[in-house]
Parts: C-alpha cells; structure tokens; sequence
C-alpha cells in the first residue's frame, strides 16, 4: 500500500503535545506526515527572526528534538513545505531573506529524510508580464539548484491560483504544458533531476482542470500530492468527499485524479493538505478524524495500483 501522509496543524505550535497526536497516527495506520517549516513563526511560540539563526542552530535548538520523536514513533516525513510566499514584487531585501529561508527549508528537508521539499512558485501575474514571470521563476529555482543537490533533494514546485476582486484565477503551474516547460528547464540548467512536481488537487479543481489528463500530461514529473476539498469559491483544505457538487457526485473529481495516478504509475504517498478539518472537528473526534483519513488514502491507494 502507498504510505498516507498529512498536515496537522494542532502539532504547529512550540507547546503542541505532538506525542499525543504521533500516537494517534500508529493507532489510526498513518505512516507519516507533510513537515510544514513555515511553522516556526512567533505566531507559534517560535523566536522572532527564527531563520536568522544557522541550520545547524535550528536542528539543534527545535528539530532533532521532533526528529527523534518521528523516529521512536516510526514515523516519516513524506514531504516538507518551505515558508510562503517565495518572492514578493519590489521587496528586493525580503526576497534575499526568503530565499535564505528557502535554501534552510531545503536542508532542514535532508535532516528530516524526506526526499521532497514543496516550494511555491512565484506568483505575481498581475505586477508582471507572463515573459518577466518566467523570467523571475527561473532565477529564483536556480538559485536552488546547488543546495538541493548537495542535500539529495528533489525541489517541487506546485500548481497555484490567486484571487481579484472576488474571481478567482489560475496562475504559475495551474496549466500542465508550462509545467512541464519549467521542470525541463529547471532540470535541464540542473543537469540532472532535482525537480519534480507537487500536484494540489484542490488548486486544480478551483481552476476548472480535468485531473486526469492533467496528470497524464505531468506524468513522472509527479512526485507528490496535496489532496482535499474546495469549494467552487474557496480552498477550503478540508476531508475529501466533504463538498458536493452537482446531485450526488463529490465537487471535487476524485476518480479522475485516481485514473491519472493510475495511468502514470504513480508510487509516491498519499498525502493530505486538510490541516482545516482538524480546526473544524472537536478534539475528541480527532482519533476518528485520521481513521477515516486512513480508509480515504487506503481506498485511493488500491484504486491507484490496481492493474
């Protein structure tokens, strides 16, 4: 069975008793989770300026204590999540922090051993023309390049979306043949694979995408999944199945997605980005909550394997 992943955000905060919720997962058949480093805000109880210190302090101070937490619970990290936004137009010394950020949330990943860090695309598509967008994106991943290859880790971008004046629109990512462009692209200036591709589920069906040919489109490039629900006017990142769409048929097109996956072979886990269900169900349904998480990811991992 393909490993079943997700965000919590109830172990976000510096005081969260993570053991509680590590323990739930064994018991609920969770294997791992999706590491959010934009975590560590002073929202969270986190040092203000948190990522001024070195990775090494980092490790030291917050993250080998969580590591060794995983670890006796034996559970993985499938992917990571670096801090958001990744560049901001006109702030030239807040885009040198955040790719700093970047390049720690790369080696952070490697100490984890997780094998994939999420990094969102740029995505100002209304200050700059789709030429300077390109442009902008490809110097901000190279940058990357190096640190990733250093650490044995792949660099994901992901297909995302924006909203004006109430409407929402797609933007980097959201279409599968400029996908497909950057990740060569990238790959090809890398000379070898560090990039691959995180495909939201939720992102894609806001923008209107057919999942299965957009998948078929990407094929290998997949190499992670934020699975969960939207509404037709806002992403939710809540249980699958939970929003309906015409009659009785779920909103989002789930056996679409589960028809791509299949076709392109994909062995990565299952993982789930409804942090928001957690906020929305009592704490004392939370053991149920990731069982039925469990049976969702079980039920998608034999749909995507089947011959």
């Amino acid at each position: 069975m393909l490993k079943i992943s997700l965000i919590n955000p109830r172990i976000n905060r510096i005081d969260s008793d993570r053991e509680a919720y590590f323990q739930m997962y064994k018991e609920a058949g969770i294997d791992g989770l999706d590491y959010t480093i934009g975590k560590f805000t002073e929202k969270n109880g986190y040092e203000p300026d948190f990522f001024a210190m070195s990775t090494e302090e980092i490790i030291e101070k917050h993250v080998a204590k969580e590591k060794e937490e995983l670890d006796r619970f034996g559970l993985e990290v499938c992917q990571t999540h670096s801090p958001f936004p990744t560049w901001r137009y006109g702030d030239e010394e807040g885009n040198k922090l955040r790719l700093i950020e970047t390049k720690k949330s790369i080696e952070l990943t490697a100490y984890l051993g997780s094998k994939y860090v999420v990094v969102h695309p740029i995505t100002e598509s209304f200050a700059l023309t789709p030429d300077e967008l390109r442009k902008q994106n490809i110097e901000f991943y190279s940058e990357l390049i190096e640190t990733a290859k250093r650490c044995g880790v792949t660099v994901c971008l992901e297909n995302m979306w924006i909203r004006r004046n109430g409407n929402i629109f797609e933007c980097t990512c959201a279409d599968a043949v400029e996908t497909v462009d950057y990740i060569d692209t990238l790959n090809a200036l890398a000379g070898e694979e560090v990039f691959g591709f995180c495909y939201d589920v939720g992102h894609a069906t806001l923008c209107g995408k057919y999942l299965k040919n957009q998948l078929i489109a990407l094929g290998s490039r997949v190499k992670t999944l934020h699975i969960h629900d939207v509404s037709k006017m806002a992403d939710l990142h809540t249980l699958p199945y939970s929003q309906m769409g015409t009659g009785t048929a779920p909103l989002t097109d789930y056996r679409s997605m589960l028809l791509g996956l299949r076709a392109i072979g994909y062995r990565g886990a299952i993982n789930f980005e409804a942090e928001a269900a957690f906020e929305v169900f009592p704490d004392s349904t939370h053991p149920a909550l990731l069982k039925l998480f469990h049976a969702i990811g079980a039920y998608f991992s034999d749909e995507i394997t089947a011959e």
